[in-house]
């Protein structure tokens, strides 16, 4: 196994990586920089029941002023209720000046103690100034956790760009989470009006169709769910059937990303490019081909110690018999299909079922506490950690058969829970290379034309062809399959031919508008802005020193001179090349 952080010194020696958290929320449009803060008045709560995931309608909420960092609360200023949406107000006069900070403490049913001070799970970390809602998610305890904001857009995002750090920001994480749980409340329009311009004829082109959807659409949680039930459900180019066949799955996925996984089951065993990779489509009475069979229960569903039998294999192929093609169009062939009796998983299937064994099978498999196991480690790994508890998979997998396998309500509970809000995990994932690749572009604005090879060229580089996975598993989601040497070369040859746009690619970088665009153009204002885009505000001071030194070197930074681009190309050269870009 290879040691990451180990790896990461050796290869950037002016670094030292920080792979924790310190439990200090930034929820402000410069962070770090207290002399820059804008003064805000308001502080809105919102409180979310982390067992249900409703808001709380009759929380307390108190509000402290506290005079310095290391000291205790200093003056209590207000107590309030919060409304039926969850939310509670406070104006706080002195929001924003130097040395100034609050704690809010909170209680989800009686009067928080006065005696308390905030000190526990109920406090709030000191926060100096907020922008839109503060999140707070409570547990059956009181136990109580913020929502990182920076945590939530690395998750359920392919990164960060300037216009989405400063939407999430406004209205909150939990309003965020809400409005991606439902995509087809989110317009789409501009990024419609651009895809439908991209013409899929080649592999290259049905790469960079999707990396499109993964740069461009405003419906992140729902490409970042599509890409992983189409990794989860893996078929290839070469062996599915060709580039229609591939884009046609990948639509369907789309459409049901965060809806049933029984739907999604009955996509992925109807699709042509699934029939053709894994041979159901020649699936008859006299010669049942077990390979479907076989990976719908060790891969899809109940996973490979999932109870099932080498019996129960056989049997499944044969409820499958029948199920083919025409053309490219699933039928259901009835003089193939094997009509005896069959036993699965301790069901009795009488003879003469027809099409309808598969589909109870389907049925059967989607409800099973195994793959409810199975599916949400597998979220888990996607969406926490490499290593999720097994309290999280529990937790997850009761919310997964209670709604019968309802993705978004499953997905909602993951990141309302303790496991995501727990801050060991804050930016504790490896970006795979399709992450690393569509958030490096989303992170510097970038745009793409049609022709635009480079960023094909580069997932192929660093060992993820899209569409070609070379085994039935697909993709690995696990961060030691993708820190080798020559991954962190080829992701840094990526950045420098990006920011300097030198001729190998075509995705187009301006860093002095990526900057001045959001109004700021001061040295302490750009890295601020810099490291909360690119790294999360996960940074040391060292790395704050050298980001300063760059645009100060030779003479003090000033964004109309005639240096300007080239400190700022170098500046985020430097940044995007350090370890912690590479975490999620």
């Amino acid at each position: 196994m290879i040691n990451v952080k180990i790896l990461f010194k050796k290869l950037f020696f002016v670094y030292k990586p920080i792979f924790y958290y310190r439990l200090i929320i930034s929820l402000v449009s410069l962070l770090g920089w207290p002399n820059v803060v804008a003064a805000i008045p308001t502080v809105t709560i919102l409180l979310v029941d982390g067992v249900s995931g409703q808001p709380l309608s009759k929380a307390v909420v108190v509000a402290y002023e506290q005079s310095q960092p290391s000291h205790l609360i200093t003056t209590r200023i207000a107590t309030a209720l919060t409304d039926n949406q969850g939310l509670v107000s406070f104006q706080l006069n002195k929001l924003g000046q130097v040395g100034i900070q609050y704690v809010f403490e909170f209680s989800p049913n009686s009067l928080v103690r006065p005696d308390r001070f905030c000190q526990g799970n109920y406090c709030t970390p000191p926060i100096t100034t907020v922008n839109g809602p503060l999140d707070v998610v409570l547990y059956s305890k009181g136990e109580g956790l913020l929502l990182n904001r920076n945590q939530l857009i690395n998750r359920i995002t392919f990164g960060a760009t300037p216009a989405l750090l400063k939407y999430v920001n406004t209205i909150g994480a939990y309003a965020f989470i809400a409005e991606q749980l439902n995509p087809q409340t989110i317009d789409d329009n501009q990024f419609e009006t651009l895809i439908n311009g991209l013409t899929v004829s080649k592999s290259e082109d049905l790469s960079l169709w999707l990396l499109f959807h993964a740069i461009y659409s405003q419906r992140q949680l729902q490409e970042v769910m599509t890409q992983f039930w189409d990794n989860h459900f893996n078929t290839d180019v070469v062996t599915s059937g060709g580039i229609g066949v591939e884009q046609a799955e990948n639509q369907l996925f789309r459409q049901q990303a965060l809806g049933q996984f029984r739907d999604l089951l009955k996509v992925s065993a109807t699709s042509s490019a699934m029939l053709r990779y894994l041979n159901n489509n020649t699936n008859r009475k006299e010669a049942p081909n077990e390979n479907y069979a076989r990976e719908l229960m060790e891969l899809h569903t109940l996973g490979v110690n999932g109870g099932y039998t080498e019996k129960d294999v056989a049997e499944v192929a044969r409820a499958f018999t029948g199920w083919t093609l025409n053309g490219n169009q699933f039928i259901f062939n009835k003089n193939w299909h094997d009509t005896g009796e069959k036993i699965i998983l301790g069901h009795t299937f009488p003879a003469g079922g027809g099409m309808a064994e598969g589909e109870k099978v389907l049925d059967i498999l989607a409800t099973h506490p195994a793959t409810a196991g199975f599916i949400c480690t597998k979220l888990l790994q996607l969406l926490v950690t490499d290593q999720p508890t097994e309290k999280a998979k529990n937790d997850c997998s009761s919310v997964f058969l209670a709604t019968n396998g309802d993705i978004s309500q499953v997905v909602s509970t993951i990141l309302l829970s303790r496991a995501f809000n727990n801050p060991t995990q804050f930016h504790s994932k490896i970006k795979t290379p399709l992450e690393f690749i569509a958030g490096m572009v989303r992170n510097l604005a970038g745009t793409t034309p049609y022709t635009d090879k480079n960023l094909y060229k580069a997932t192929v580089a660093m060992g993820m062809s899209l569409f070609n996975s070379p085994a039935p598993t697909g993709w690995s989601e696990l961060g030691e399959d993708w820190m080798t040497s020559d991954q962190i070369m080829q992701r840094v040859q990526l950045i420098n031919q990006t920011v300097l746009q030198q001729n190998q690619t075509q995705v187009y970088v301006n860093v002095k508008d990526l900057f001045s665009n959001q109004g700021y153009e001061t040295a302490e204002a750009i890295v601020a802005f810099l490291l909360e885009l690119t790294l999360a505000n996960d940074y040391s001071p060292r790395i704050q020193e050298i980001a300063l030194e760059i645009l100060n070197a030779g003479t003090p930074f000033n964004i109309n001179a005639t240096d300007a681009t080239e400190k700022l190309r170098h500046l985020v050269i430097t940044i995007l090349s350090f370890p912690s870009y590479q975490l999620q």
